[in-house]
């Protein structure tokens, strides 16, 4: 079996372990709405050219009565203590995030906002990171805005790299199209792309006088909008498959956030393309932008706030949606020095409607509620079902970035803060918060360094656990950024193995130890409230589940095969050359010309403990009586029956489809009475790895 191979197989198992162990969403209930009749009409009164004015001729709102701008102090003072910069991935959540920390910046002169960013890209500048898609292009906007006040060469670097590989090396459609999520997507394109690239292109034109970045980002409306918009609401679907031809969803479904993206790009397009660039286009961005405006304004609303799905009311109110609408509106008047009275009004509107879901929690930190997690494209039930919560690194960044846009432009009208609390589902703080119920709290708002603190205080299977799956998380993520860099051929297949050998083996070493305590309480379980995965740039979210042994087992498996490969590996690389093409895998195992040291053997009998963790694992499963529904591990993992999905990461899967992928054909599947056949498939290769290892031993 060749490297690629390898990789290739290896991205498979890493997709099935990673449904496996973050394999379903809770649910928020949907809201009912009424249209916001007063603010339509204030849309649709004809504005003369009279009323657009200066931002220096506008009569401001008295700043001592106008709250939004100190709001967003409290919200990006709330972020800096409790995350550190090094906590926030590379990655599309982040870099939104630091786009408004550096607008804040420039609104406030606060030197905090500026250096907090700073921070971070300087993290992971001197550390790993990797430019795989487009949801890991945005950071390199930052990048930019860095260079321009401190022309460090460094900044212009990774800006330059993240150029090669949106221009050279980037997965593309057939029309050109870039694949949003690279390897893991596959030939498709998301809206959010044109959010994720565009105003890094325009301020690496802008910066260094190569006029291709306009060319490019011409070339992706034009590919997106041909494929995406709807003629009829100017509304962009979520996804296009090149290679199915099919977009989604099917039905005319507008997801909020993703026409946020879109609508944002416009306002991009129109104030940077160079005339020339845009006389090229065969359609106009000001008559499409204003298309999107004039839909969101007839759309049903509710004090400001959007459905996740525009143009359906039975989906719930969500925060993010509004804030990019406002963000665009704001956007645009400053890019062309002017206000318009009326978009002000607007846009204040959607922006209270954001103010009217802050509070303050028990712990003194002020929270932005309602914005859903990471999206994939889906049914319209799929998006109803994506959990919201508090202070999403996105939602915040959002915030930030309107409110700073809002004080280049001018005020309308004093904003407030909310008269009555959000009816929005948050997390408050245990007070005192110690121990693993703080541990737990922090797994919920994603901060693993200070869960991690909590659980490593005691000594209980519950501490035990959570800090295993914590680690279990990281790892598996770290596998997915590592096989799309190498997909993208930004590291090398010896680097790879070289991680395998180095930091998965040293979390995989740490999971095994600390599962090894809990596996001797036979009647453990537990539960956790939320899981948010922020800092590995998945911003994906898992409701309450209960965790029993059947995951102890699971993650016990995982940790085990990574160490052995780590072994073996690391004592025999020429590993990753076992030919199964023309025998079966036990006979290529038999033999292959072993290299007779103690960590071959060790490896080997690691990967044998694991693959035994896994069956007990699927035995745990199988014995269980009740309906699993809200287990971490659902039983139709183990009857190998319905669908699975981690949404803001992948998209639904069916998972007979997904066993398929390892190799087994259709005709297999429907013969399988898992979990028992897929138990009894997993013991010959255990059995077979047996036999290597005692050979082996007789012979070092």
């Amino acid at each position: 079996m060749n490297i690629r191979s390898w990789v290739d197989r290896a991205r498979v198992l890493l997709l099935v372990a990673a449904t496996l162990g973050l394999a379903a969403c809770g649910s928020d209930q949907g809201s009912d709405s009424v249209p916001d009749g007063a603010l339509q009409d204030t849309v649709a009164r004809q504005v003369d050219q009279a009323d657009i004015v200066a931002p220096s001729d506008l009569q401001p709102a008295p700043s001592e009565d106008d709250q939004a701008l100190p709001l967003a102090r409290d919200l990006a003072d709330t972020w800096l203590r409790t995350y550190q910069p090094q906590q926030n991935a590379w990655s599309w959540g982040a870099g939104v995030l630091m786009m408004g920390m550096m607008d804040l910046y420039d609104a406030t002169g606060d030197v905090r906002y500026y250096e907090y960013a700073k921070a971070w890209i300087d993290y992971h500048l001197a550390n790993d990171y990797f430019i795989t898609s487009s949801d890991t292009s945005i950071p390199g906007h930052t990048a930019l805005r860095l260079y321009e006040i401190d022309p460090d060469p460094k900044y212009m670097a990774v800006a330059d790299e993240i150029w090669v590989y949106l221009s050279e090396k980037a997965g593309r459609t057939s029309e050109g199209g870039l694949n949003h999520l690279g390897l893991i997507s596959g030939n498709q394109i998301w809206v959010d792309s044109l959010f994720m690239i565009g105003p890094f292109l325009m301020k690496y034109a802008e910066l260094t006088g190569n006029t291709e970045p306009y060319d490019e980002y011409a070339l992706q409306f034009s590919v997106f909008r041909k494929n995406l918009r709807d003629p009829a609401t100017g509304l962009y679907r979520h996804m296009y498959d090149d290679t199915e031809k099919t977009s989604t969803p099917e039905e005319p479904h507008f997801w909020g956030r993703g026409n946020g993206w879109v609508y944002v790009g416009y306002q991009v397009a129109k104030n940077h393309l160079p005339t020339e660039v845009q006389n090229q286009l065969s359609f106009s961005l000001d008559a499409d932008s204003q298309h999107m405006l004039d839909t969101f304004t007839s759309v049903d609303t509710v004090d400001g706030r959007f459905h996740t799905i525009v143009n359906e009311p039975s989906t719930y109110l969500e925060t993010s949606a509004g804030l990019l609408y406002a963000y665009a509106l704001y956007y645009d008047m400053a890019a062309k020095s002017i206000a318009d009275p009326v978009q002000q009004q607007v846009a204040e509107a959607w922006l209270q409607g954001a103010i009217n879901q802050t509070l303050v929690d028990n712990a003194g930190d002020t929270l932005l509620l309602g914005t859903s997690y990471g999206t994939s494209p889906g049914t319209l039930e799929y998006y109803d079902q994506v959990l919201k919560g508090e202070n999403v690194a996105y939602g915040v960044g959002l915030y930030l970035l309107a409110t700073a846009a809002r004080e280049q432009v001018g005020k309308v009208t004093a904003l407030s803060l909310p008269a009555e609390l959000s009816d929005e589902q948050f997390m408050q703080p245990p007070i005192p918060c110690e121990g693993v119920p703080c541990g737990k709290f922090h797994v919920g708002r994603g901060n693993f360094t200070a869960a991690i603190e909590q659980f490593s205080q005691e000594q209980t299977s519950d501490a035990y656990f959570f800090e295993a799956a914590i680690e279990t998380v990281r790892m598996g993520f770290d596998a997915f950024y590592q096989i799309d860099a190498l997909s993208a051929k930004d590291i090398t297949g010896a680097e790879l193995i070289e991680w395998v050998n180095t930091d998965a083996y040293t979390k995989a070493l740490k999971i095994h130890r600390l599962l090894d305590n809990v596996k001797q309480d036979s009647s453990f379980q537990s539960t956790l409230d939320r899981l948010l995965i922020l800092e590995s740039g998945g911003q994906s979210a898992i409701g309450s589940r209960e965790y029993d042994l059947g995951e102890v087992y699971l993650f016990d498996a995982l940790a085990n095969v990574v160490t052995g490969v780590a072994l073996i590996t690391g004592a025999d690389p020429t590993l990753t050359e076992l030919d199964t093409t023309s025998q079966s895998l036990n006979m290529a195992l038999m033999s292959h010309p072993w290299k007779q040291d103690n960590n071959t053997l060790k490896g080997i009998r690691t990967i044998v403990d694991g693959l035994d963790s896994l069956i007990m694992a699927l035995e745990v499963m199988d014995a269980e009586t009740d309906d699993q529904s809200d287990d971490l591990v659902p039983n139709n993992v183990g009857r190998l029956e319905g669908t699975l999905s981690i949404p803001g990461l992948l998209l639904e899967t069916d998972i007979q489809e997904l066993v398929m992928g390892i190799g087994l054909s259709q005709e297999d599947v429907d013969k399988l009475e898992a979990p028992g056949d897929l138990i009894a498939f997993l013991r010959p290769i255990a059995s077979t790895l047996k036999v290597v290892a005692t050979l082996l031993d007789l012979v070092i």
